[in-house]
């Protein structure tokens, strides 16, 4: 069945047919026994009736939804598309319960002259881009007699990064890990290597002044800074056999370094992220991971 998106459909509950049929059994009754007082309630009932799905339906007609944002997520977890909702009429709206194709729902309100915010979930079972489809806003106000809905285009989308897991890997990635590095023969001011004689020009700080007390000349001490190897995460070096198991591996050995304040670089099959650190980087990372092998397959299906 195609439904058209901002048009209306209403039709009577569960509750809203039992009602019916007690109005039906009433009439029956009124007719047979010739009850003013009967008919009386009959009319009464069905004018609320009457009344009940005019309001229901007002009370979602004129509702406005507008796009925000969608923070990217990682796959297994709930995305949340980001809505502003408003009132086209200027009137509050009440109860409203709005979800996405199969599943979670919220219930919201609309207050007259604002504009809200609403985060709508959606469980992303995979990485790439998360398109929604079509937001269901639903209203059963104020009887439960009648459910009125319509369907909302949402003009977004979601990023959603593997699935962090913990796997295995290599002896090389252990031992970046361990943070071996290597000894720069640059002057630092981490270790002291040993002395060195004086010459013109370099610093009095450094100078032995007890060797040089001791009578065996003029030295320097020398101190060296130690630097560690460059890191990578190679997908050579991921030992878990499958593509979403060695991104999973990669995403969370990603996150991992960053909480370390490591650089790290990213070697992809056709694909390399050079050392670097921080949020920004983890940022790029996490993209390349979500992407990889999705922007082919995307444009071969557009081509």
């Amino acid at each position: 069945m195609f439904f058209r998106p901002n048009k209306l459909y209403i039709l009577p509950t569960r509750a809203g047919m039992g009602y019916c049929f007690v109005l039906l059994l009433l009439l029956l009754l009124s007719v047979n026994f010739e009850n003013n007082l009967a008919y009386a309630l009959t009319f009464l009932l069905t004018g609320v009736f009457i009344v009940a799905m005019h309001m229901t339906h007002s009370n979602l007609a004129g509702v406005k939804t507008e796009f925000a944002a969608a923070e990217a997520c990682y796959a297994q977890d709930m995305a949340l598309f980001n809505l502003w909702v408003s009132s086209q009429r200027g009137r509050d709206h009440y109860q409203l319960t709005a979800s996405l194709p199969n599943q979670p729902s919220i219930t919201f309100d609309i207050h007259a002259r604002c504009r809200d915010k609403i985060a709508v979930p959606f469980h992303a079972l995979e990485r790439g881009w998360l398109t929604p489809g079509l937001l269901k806003i639903e209203s059963r106000v104020p009887l439960g007699l009648f459910k009125v809905w319509t369907f909302h285009a949402l003009n977004g989308k979601c990023l959603v990064y593997p699935q962090p897991v913990n796997y295995s890997i290599s002896t090389g990635m252990e031992q970046g890990y361990q943070g071996r590095g290597r000894t720069s023969n640059q002057d630092g001011s981490d270790d002291f290597q040993g002395l060195t004689d004086y010459q013109a020009g370099m610093s009095q700080q450094h100078i032995a002044w007890k060797v040089f007390a001791r009578g065996q000349g003029l030295h320097v001490k020398r101190y060296v800074a130690e630097q560690d190897a460059e890191l990578w995460l190679d997908w050579q070096a991921c030992i878990e056999p499958g593509v979403e198991a060695k991104l999973s591996s990669l995403c969370y050995h990603a996150r991992y370094l960053t909480s370390q304040q490591r650089a790290f670089g990213l070697r992809l099959p056709g694909q390399t992220l050079a050392p670097a650190m921080g949020p920004e980087h983890l940022r790029a990372v996490l993209t390349t991971l979500a992407l990889f092998g999705k922007e082919s397959s995307n444009a071969k299906n557009t081509a």
